[in-house]
C-alpha cells in the first residue's frame, strides 16, 4: 500500500480497535485486489456494493447510494482505509440473521461449510471469476481449523472480525 504517515498511523489505529490481525487485512486487501482497476490500491467507487456482498454483507442499494454520498461523492476511487471503514459499520449494523441468511447463501449444498468450490460458485453470480487457487486461497486467511472450508463461525470471523461464537 502506498500510504502517507497520516494513513499509516490510522490504519495501525482501526486494525487495533477492532482486534484485527494479517489475516483479515489480507481477508479485505483481496477484496480491493480482485475488483481494483489500474495499478493503485483503490476500489472504484461503483464497486463498494459487489465488494461489501463478496464479504458477506446485503446492504439495499438506497442504502449503498447513501453511503457514498456521506462519505465520497466527489470522489471516483475508495482509499483502503475509508473501505475498510465503510464495509465494517455496514456489516456490523447487519442483525445477525443477516450473517446466518448471507452465509447459506454460500452454502450451496447446505452442509453448514462454504467450500472453496461454493465460493467460486457464489461471486461468479456477483460478477467475479475466482481461479481455484485463489478461491482456496480466500477460504484458508480464516479457516482457523484449517479443514478447507469455513463453518459459520469463521464466516462471521471473516466479515465482521467477530470473535468465535
Amino acid at each position: 500500500l502506498n500510504l502517507n504517515e497520516n494513513e499509516k498511523q490510522e490504519l495501525k489505529e482501526f486494525f487495533q480497535e477492532k482486534k484485527w490481525g494479517v489475516k483479515e487485512f489480507k481477508w479485505y486487501a483481496d477484496v480491493i485486489k480482485f475488483l481494483k482497476h489500474g495499478d493503485d490500491f483503490m476500489l472504484p467507487k461503483g464497486e463498494i456494493g459487489t465488494a461489501i456482498r463478496c464479504l458477506g454483507g446485503n446492504p439495499s442499494e438506497a442504502y449503498l447510494k447513501q453511503l457514498i454520498e456521506n462519505n465520497c461523492a466527489e470522489c471516483e476511487k475508495i482509499t483502503f482505509l475509508l473501505f475498510l471503514r465503510l464495509s465494517n459499520d455496514v456489516l456490523q449494523n447487519e442483525d445477525p440473521k443477516a450473517l446466518s441468511r448471507a452465509f447459506n447463501k454460500f452454502d450451496l449444498n447446505k452442509d453448514k461449510f462454504i467450500t472453496p468450490n461454493e465460493l467460486q460458485h457464489v461471486l461468479l453470480n456477483f460478477g467475479e471469476k475466482l481461479t481455484d487457487a485463489q478461491a482456496k486461497d480466500l477460504i484458508d486467511k480464516f479457516d482457523l481449523n484449517n479443514d478447507g472450508k469455513l463453518c459459520i463461525q469463521e464466516y462471521c470471523r471473516a466479515t465482521v472480525s467477530l470473535p468465535l461464537l
